[in-house]
């Protein structure tokens, strides 16, 4: 395969509207007329999905919609990202989370025989060099790009064919309406050096929106630029631009698989679940657990760790919160809070400095893409050398936070109120009002605070460290990998004796669907708001 390298250009300014790059599932917006670009590569299934969802909303929101033919391999390179197939719980994940949601958006999506190599070893940079292709002879308009692009999702995601050779790039031309001669001219245009560089060009515009993967949307709402990844942000996309989210199929109402949840879940989906308790039909059952754990066991490696998706992270959380309800704030220090803190707190502190450092310089230089490999080199063997360092430098207040939770489950035994209680007092600190969680006197202040007497919170502190509790947290955290964790929040329903798996808290309304109850928004008893 021909080597795809660029510059990036200078960041794009706003025209005032609405700008959306996507693979598959996202995008839309409102008054005035906003204009949504799509920057998608039809490689990504979840792009097919967002594509297919923003084409029925085009006269339901009052968007201008743009198709943005893009390479996914290019900012995978740039962004230093890896695709989420190369942790194996990821890969069994997705293809469930796919399935599910083209049932949901009504999408002929089925997996390849091979997706391995129709992804990875055969790749889509013919494809979408060929599609680049018709957009620049298109020129006005989108139809004939938004044509061609369906026929070759069908292809790779639906019938199990071929998107890169010649013969297969002429027959999807054929379906989309141009004629053989017109096939021939779109195929010698897509070798030329003008959509080489022009494929180039809309990719690098991507990475400089900080994309990491597609879809990617960015939305320009009154001159300011809004990032949205995925195909699971139109909720809160419609929200943040003062239109109205009628589900995947605005034109039909949502249907049901009939059935009944049983759910256990930690992290942050709490509060939102909460909420649900008392209006769907489940019972709710919590599960504390450890993520340095399932990180490690599953080889997973932290978002953070790739710059534009921790960029990205700390918007989303908090266009989350504010449409959640929920007074998320993140920490002075994020990094120290969430690593250092969570896992070494007792590590030196020039230690913990050079390790960011060393972390730090070596996404810097590989997203740069400059030609330095020894110094990425020499800085990856001194971040691996400080990790270890790290690693042997561990103190007894490691995991702290979630023994003091585990020991309430344990001492509650029956009901989760207190779990409950003293889990949302440790978010509140942490994610709320910068405060530590590992040392006694912290979790002493949270139990107190969660209805806690001082002599059970000493109980309870004696408890946290006892064989049984660590063995207690090994054992659910060993549970949650068992159910294909890669991170959390884990929520698994037992519908009809059979568990399905939700990962993020971005799944509600799936699994709303998928559970046969109806999601009325973060917030069940307040219409949801806008902007």
């Amino acid at each position: 395969m021909e080597n795809f390298s660029f510059s990036t250009p200078q960041t794009l300014k706003s025209q005032g509207h609405l700008r959306v790059c996507l693979s598959v599932h996202s995008c839309t917006m409102s008054n005035p007329r906003k204009v949504v670009e799509l920057f998608y590569d039809v490689v990504s299934p979840y792009s097919w999905l967002g594509f297919e969802v923003l084409c029925r909303y085009r006269n339901v929101w009052n968007i201008e919609l743009i198709f943005r033919p893009a390479y996914l391999g290019g900012v995978m390179h740039l962004t230093g990202n890896k695709p989420p197939a190369t942790v194996p719980n990821k890969a069994m994940y997705m293809a469930t989370d796919l399935d599910r949601q083209a049932q949901y958006c009504n999408v002929p999506l089925r997996f390849p025989a091979n997706p391995f190599e129709a992804m990875f070893e055969k790749g889509s940079l013919n494809a979408m060099r060929f599609v680049t292709a018709v957009s620049e002879k298109e020129k006005v308009g989108g139809s004939l790009v938004e044509k061609v692009s369906r026929e070759l999702w069908k292809r790779i995601w639906s019938a199990d064919q071929d998107i890169t050779e010649p013969a297969s790039l002429s027959e999807a031309g054929l379906k989309a309406g141009f004629s053989a001669s017109e096939v021939e001219e779109l195929l010698k245009l897509a070798k030329s050096q003008q959509v080489k560089d022009k494929l180039k060009q809309t990719t690098a515009e991507a990475v400089e929106h900080k994309a990491f993967g597609f879809p990617l949307i960015v939305c320009h709402v009154d001159g300011k630029p809004e990032m949205f990844f995925g195909s699971d942000r139109f909720e809160l996309m419609a929200y943040c631009i003062g239109e109205k989210w009628l589900g995947p199929q605005p034109d039909k109402p949502t249907a049901k698989i009939q059935g009944h949840l049983r759910v256990c879940l930690s992290v942050h989906s709490c509060t939102v679940l909460c909420r649900y308790r008392n209006v769907w039909n489940i019972d709710l059952i919590f599960r504390p657990a450890y993520l340095g754990g399932v990180m490690h066991l599953t080889g997973n490696t932290s978002p953070v760790t790739v710059p534009n998706k921790a960029m990205y992270l700390a918007t989303d959380l908090d266009r989350q919160a504010q449409y959640f309800n929920i007074p998320l704030r993140f920490p002075a220090n994020p990094f120290e809070a969430m690593f250092v803190k969570a896992d070494q707190t007792a590590a030196p502190p020039a230690v913990t400095v050079a390790l960011a450092k060393a972390k730090s310089e070596t996404g810097m230089y590989k997203l740069m893409g400059q030609n330095l490999q020894e110094k990425v080199e020499a800085l990856t063997k001194e971040r691996d050398f400080l990790r270890t360092q790290l690693a042997e430098s561990k103190s007894t207040r490691r995991l702290s936070a979630m023994r003091f939770v585990t020991a309430v489950s344990e001492k509650e035994k029956v009901g989760d109120s207190l779990v409950e209680k003293v889990s949302r007092e440790l978010w509140k600190r942490i994610w709320s009002a910068d405060q530590d969680i590992t040392e006694p006197a912290s979790l002493s202040e949270a139990g107190l605070k969660a209805g806690f007497s001082a002599s059970e919170v000493e109980e309870l502190l004696k408890l946290a460290k006892s064989q049984q509790v660590k063995d207690k947290l090994k054992q659910t955290t060993a549970e949650a990998v068992e159910h294909k964790a890669f991170g959390f929040p884990l929520i698994v329903c037992h519908v009809d004796g059979k568990p399905e798996m939700f990962f993020g808290s971005d799944r509600f309304e799936l699994m709303a669907y998928c559970t046969g109850e109806k999601w009325l928004g973060p917030q069940p008893d307040k219409p949801t708001a806008q902007k």
